[in-house]
């Protein structure tokens, strides 16, 4: 048996027979080998059922004490129920089950009682009374549990009886189940026609050791005793009976495949735990916490979220932030410094456990307890925790909806991979922005490049490269002649200045004779003349040289290269350059060509660049219409699953893609940077009191085609300006130029759009709600359907019944309750009966509230004298409500 808190299922063999039997068959038969056999086919609890004796229960019994004192090595406990198979007077079989502590005389006196004629123990022995009869002493004085054996077949009540007779004993109130052997048997049409709803049980009808356990039956009770089987039994309302004939083979429905928590454990609270710990161990399937008002029943589930760090998302205005999640005093607050909540929480299989304090959490990791962050513990070990309050702001607000819808499509993956693609996107066009602004001078390049090729033309048309070569040329060698006219010069200025000036006239020679130097004055004179003839001759000889040249060919051509070389100068002159730019315009040529094969690369990026950004623009278009697709498919199963589920009371899905234009109204204004109240007429002004509404986002909510206008609306935002406002009026159309005048700012506006709108209706007993049309209690009770089926982890539920009607409840509540808890751990607070009696609950706790500390008064299940008492005393209506809606449970009490 699987180490479960509160109701499990029990393994039954309804049907079995000893040797007491006149036709068991056995040889090898004993009281410890038919015990043991029970044992070995992990039976939880059998029905010794004997043909119309008791005779070998009190020896079993001792036997398995037996057994248990032994410490025998196979021995499994086992809950042994004392019955027989009585074969009533028209031939019919009925088991007839006696509480567990039931002697073997005292089904002595019973078969006394109902006029056994036969011996004991015989098949063939038969009742002198009718079968109305013995259900009358069975109930009466007896307090059994009667059970129609093997209905289906030979002596089984579908075959022997028929008409009125089968109608009066189908009735009967002491039938708490049928032993149909098969499952597919048609029943008779006035037994279908009665809508009994009597539980299906098989057992082997064993009459040898080896059939032992070869059909059986699961029966789901609190403990497995006579009180537990008839209480079981009795509710017809839910899942209690499982037959092994339905179920696959070796699977123990005790084996529980979804995460549920085990046990709650709190310690040094401020008004709970702090003596002695509060613990609460769990049932996997469905908990109720009751209790009266200021019990304090509602504070275990605020423990759980304080566990949970669900209170540090709390906004500070929340009235748990201020009177729960606060150090306590005598008023408020229920934390303490050194408060401490551990919770084990199964899942796969593996059990884990944490612990928070005051300020932090722990996992209970090799044999330590390590700090982690509570994110993480509501990522991989979620749970989820819903007050009837959060349930109201879900139907005023529908589109919170959407944050459950969206856990179940993936939307965090999603989300990831569009904004991805929007990153993408934005790079793309900062790309295409940036090489916009490298060829942005294309055309001043172009100029440039005009005039520098006007230039150089001019440069050619003179054969420059040619001219200023020859100007050069001519330049040089007119220097050379000028300077051999410079040395002739020069030579004859060197000698005009030689002055032969000798004067002999003053010599007298000391009175003596004057000698003869008559040849020396002679030749004297002789060189003054011919230094001036010299003179003459290089004066004649400069302008003979000058003549020369100046008529030569030699300065024709220099002339006119001269004259070309002027004439180039004017001309570049009057172009705003000189004759010198010939190589920087060559230069300049060169750079400007570079820089224009450059853009023109950059001009065929951009064309790609462009192509990209469309593409990823057209990418993040259908990422969109993805989500809304898959959230589409959800809606659309999870309206098939709704319809199948509840008939009469539930909620119905729709989804319009971007079609909640309205509710988009603040991500717009964020997007064209103008998140006031400003131009409220133009872009969406909804006046209820005269339904005149206007705006550009009203209108788009109102178009048949969203798309198409959005895109539409988009193109005219960023083509709007003074001259051209598109019926945006020349104020927004002004602010839009100003705002998209920075291309920038395009991107954010190219890819927005709308929320996608999701609409509520409630389906309540075949008519169509609009859920704004609806009661506060019809929303609740609606999107409770949607909640109790699609949240994930153990589902913890503060007062669900607040504001509901009792017939909501069950249509509801209880019907959710009851299909939840097959397939997820459910923990609910509640102080209206219906929830924990007819929805079944496996584990019920009482909270009161005495000497200022929460206590758990009473914890079992419904199945137990002192939690029935409990649901009487304390759930609304008492005892008188529960006698009427539960009268078996009440009945039995």
């Amino acid at each position: 048996m699987a180490n479960i808190n509160g109701t499990k299922w029990y393994k039954i063999d309804f049907h079995m027979h000893t040797n007491a039997s006149s036709d068991y068959s056995d040889p090898n038969y004993s009281h410890r080998s038919w015990l043991l056999k029970c044992m070995e086919k992990e039976l939880d609890c059998v029905v010794i059922s004997d043909h119309n004796t008791g005779n070998n229960i009190d020896a079993i019994k001792n036997e398995y004490i037996q057994l248990r004192q032994e410490n025998h090595v196979n021995f499994r406990e086992l809950i042994i129920f004392p019955a027989i198979e009585l074969t009533v007077n028209n031939g019919i079989h009925l088991l007839v089950v006696f509480p567990e502590d039931t002697s073997s005389q005292k089904i002595s006196t019973f078969l006394g009682a109902v006029g056994i004629n036969g011996d004991e123990g015989n098949i063939e022995a038969i009742t002198r009374k009718s079968l109305s009869e013995i259900f009358d002493i069975s109930n009466n004085d007896y307090k059994t549990l009667t059970i129609p054996a093997h209905v289906d077949e030979a002596k089984g009540i579908f075959t022997v009886l028929s008409g009125q007779t089968l109608k009066d004993a189908c009735i009967k109130e002491n039938i708490f189940a049928i032993e149909q052997i098969n499952k597919d048997f048609d029943q008779p049409q006035i037994y279908k026609d009665l809508k009994l709803k009597h539980h299906r049980v098989i057992g082997s009808d064993s009459h040898d050791l080896n059939n032992i356990g070869r059909r059986f039956t699961y029966v789901k009770m609190g403990l497995p005793t006579f009180d537990g089987l008839k209480v079981a039994l009795s509710d017809k309302l839910n899942k209690n009976v499982l037959c092994s004939d339905n179920i696959i083979a070796n699977l123990d429905p005790n084996e529980i495949s979804w995460a549920y928590i085990s046990e709650l454990s709190i310690k040094n609270a401020y008004k709970m735990g702090r003596n002695t710990a509060l613990n609460l161990k769990f049932s996997p399937w469905l908990n109720t916490i009751i209790g009266g008002r200021g019990s304090g029943k509602s504070s275990i589930i605020k423990m759980l979220q304080f566990a949970y760090g669900e209170h540090q998302d709390l906004h500070s205005s929340h009235p748990d932030k201020k009177d729960f999640f606060k150090t306590g005093n005598r008023n408020t607050g229920m934390l303490h410094d050194n408060i401490e909540v551990n919770f084990q929480y199964h899942q796969s299989e593996e059990e884990t456990v944490f612990k928070k304090t005051f300020e932090q959490y722990f996992r209970f990791e090799n044999g330590n307890y390590n700090e982690i962050d509570y994110k993480t513990i509501q990522q991989f070990y979620p749970v989820t925790i819903i007050t009837q309050k959060e349930l109201f702001d879900k139907a005023i607000h529908p589109e919170e909806i959407f944050s459950l819808i969206d856990v179940k499509i993936d939307y965090f993956s999603w989300e990831m991979e569009f904004n991805q693609i929007i990153k993408a996107y934005e790079e793309s066009k900062s790309i295409e922005r940036n090489l916009q602004q490298d060829i942005s001078d294309k055309k001043k390049i172009e100029e440039l490049l005009k005039q520098t090729d006007t230039k150089l033309k001019t440069y050619e048309k003179y054969n420059f490269s040619q001219l200023l070569k020859n100007h050069a040329q001519f330049k040089n060698e007119g220097m050379k002649l000028r300077k051999i006219y410079d040395d002739i010069n020069f030579l004859q200025e060197s000698i005009k200045k030689i002055d032969i000036n000798i004067d002999f006239n003053t010599l007298d020679f000391l009175n003596e004779t004057t000698p003869d130097i008559t040849n020396i004055t002679t030749n004297i004179e002789i060189v003054k003349e011919n230094i001036r003839s010299q003179v003459e001759k290089l004066d004649e000889s400069a302008k003979e040289w000058i003549k020369i040249w100046k008529e030569s060919e030699w300065n024709t051509n220099q002339e006119n290269t001269k004259i070309k070389f002027e004439k180039l100068s004017k001309e570049l002159q009057d172009q705003g350059t000189d004759i010198s730019q010939y190589n920087v315009a060559l230069e300049t040529k060169e750079t400007l060509m570079k820089k224009l094969h450059e853009i023109n690369q950059k001009e065929h990026l951009l064309s790609q660049q462009i192509e990209m950004s469309y593409a990823l623009l057209i990418t993040i278009k259908d990422k969109r219409e993805e989500l809304y697709n898959r959230r589409e498919s959800y809606i659309r199963e999870i309206n098939s699953n709704l319809e199948r589920l509840f008939t009469n009371t539930r909620v119905r899905f729709t989804i319009k893609f971007l079609g909640d234009i309205i509710g988009s109204e603040e991500e717009f204004r964020k997007v064209i940077q103008r998140q006031d109240t400003a131009f409220e007429a133009q872009i969406l002004q909804i006046d209820d009191r005269t339904n005149e509404n206007s705006g550009i986002l009203w209108n788009l909510q109102q178009s048949d085609s969203i798309e198409e206008k959005l895109e539409e609306l988009k193109s005219n935002i960023l083509l709007a300006n003074s001259d051209n406002t598109f019926d945006f009026g020349a104020r927004l159309s002004n602010h839009f130029a100003s705002i998209y005048k920075n291309k920038v700012n395009e991107d954010a506006l190219n890819t927005w759009f709308p929320k996608d709108k999701l609409t509520i209706e409630i389906i309540a007993n075949g008519r169509t709600l609009d859920v704004n049309s609806a009661s506060a209690g019809q929303k609740a009770a609606a999107l409770m359907t949607y909640i109790l089926l699609e949240t994930k982890g153990p589902l913890i539920i503060d007062q669900p019944e607040d504001d509901l009607d009792s017939r909501m409840i069950t249509d509801l509540i209880v019907d959710s309750l009851r299909q939840l808890k097959e397939k997820r751990q459910v923990i609910v607070v509640t102080h209206n009966p219906n929830i924990p009696i007819n929805a079944a609950s496996e584990k019920i706790f009482e909270m009161h509230f005495v000497n200022g500390q929460i206590n758990i008064k009473e914890e079992g299940t419904i199945q137990e004298h002192n939690i029935r008492d409990s649901v009487c005393q304390v759930m609304e209506g008492g005892e008188d409500a529960l006698e009427h809606r539960f009268n078996k449970i009440i009945k039995y009490k």
